[in-house]
């Protein structure tokens, strides 16, 4: 008989959006269709604007970094992919998420509905514009050594996630993390600033944490996560969800090297990204030993190849029984 991989669903946060995100399972999928549509309904009641116009209408400028949008359309272009898989016969054994890709990590384990998760997003979204200062995250390739050994980059940024051993971020408010950007370029440093406005994963955000944390009172209890939910801020599997989680997965580090290394399916595993650009499969390559037999899949990328994706899956024999 058999034994079916575990499988791990990915959600990846800031920094992995772009326009036209999920643009062909829009198109094609009407569970896709029908999640966004539904999703778009509870964000408008919030903000007056649609996501879907957002992100599916033509337009001039390529740099999608307002954040009242991508914060709601990086949670429900996720949440329409799960949802999508499960309809496919794929469910998750785990659900593992990246800053605010805690959110519908969270969504697919059962600890909030969609609706809650998109109206939080909209809701900490405006908590940063309002109170916090313009600055942004600037992705590094190179060993973290490089900022515990660089007083530059140091003084100038915050270590604010390590993804593998030759992967890291930085953030900053923008003046100092100019001076970070300049650095990396005297150095020869390959990096890629992201299309972020706000300094996640850093002190810079402190100032909105209050009144989000006020929000989150307002919330019902989270449920008890019914599929096991892996935390890249804590990098343990979480059961008991405090009513301050939302807001600390942001404020804290991104630690998926540290995840990865604790998860006991790291060498057989199916790691399925359901974020929109296939950022946290690449970061399970790199995290992979060469003795591992796991394996790892993007579904969205902006090549629009998401059915081949998904066709690839049935083929692999990872769909549940019945």
């Amino acid at each position: 008989m058999k034994v079916q991989r575990p499988r791990i669903f990915m959600f990846s946060g800031q920094g992995s959006q772009y326009y036209q995100m999920g643009r062909d399972l829009y198109e094609r999928h009407p569970v896709f269709r029908n999640a966004m549509q539904e999703g778009d309904i509870v964000v408008k009641r919030n903000i007056q604007r649609s996501i879907i116009d957002e992100l599916y209408r033509q337009r001039e400028s390529s740099q999608f970094n307002d954040l009242i949008i991508t914060h709601p359309a990086l949670v429900l272009v996720e949440c329409a992919l799960y949802q999508v898989l499960v309809y496919e016969g794929v469910k998750p054994d785990y659900v593992w998420g990246s800053s605010i890709g805690e959110y519908a990590a969270a969504v697919a384990a059962g600890v909030w509905s969609m609706e809650t998760a998109l109206a939080a997003a909209v809701e900490q979204a405006k908590y940063v514009i309002q109170h916090c200062p313009l600055g942004g995250m600037i992705t590094v390739l190179a060993s973290p050594a490089l900022y515990d050994d660089s007083k530059a980059l140091k003084e100038s940024a915050v270590l604010a996630g390590v993804n593998f051993s030759n992967h890291f971020m930085i953030s900053a408010r923008n003046e100092k993390l100019d001076v970070a950007e300049r650095f990396l370029r005297q150095t020869n440093t390959t990096y890629l600033r992201l299309p972020v406005e706000y300094a996640f994963h850093s002190c810079d955000i402190e100032e909105a944490g209050n009144s989000f944390e006020m929000f989150c009172q307002t919330l019902r209890p989270f449920s008890t996560p019914k599929v096991r939910f892996i935390s890249s801020m804590t990098g343990r599997e979480m059961v008991n969800i405090p009513r301050n989680y939302f807001w600390e997965v942001v404020r804290n580090p991104v630690r998926f090297q540290k995840t990865f290394s604790h998860l006991d399916v790291t060498d057989h595993g199916v790691f399925i990204d359901c974020g929109p650009s296939g950022t946290m499969a690449t970061f399970v390559k790199y995290n992979l030993t060469p003795n591992s037999s796991a394996q790892f899949f993007p579904i969205l990328t902006p090549y629009q190849q998401a059915e081949k994706q998904i066709d690839a899956l049935r083929s692999m024999g990872v769909r549940n029984a019945g």
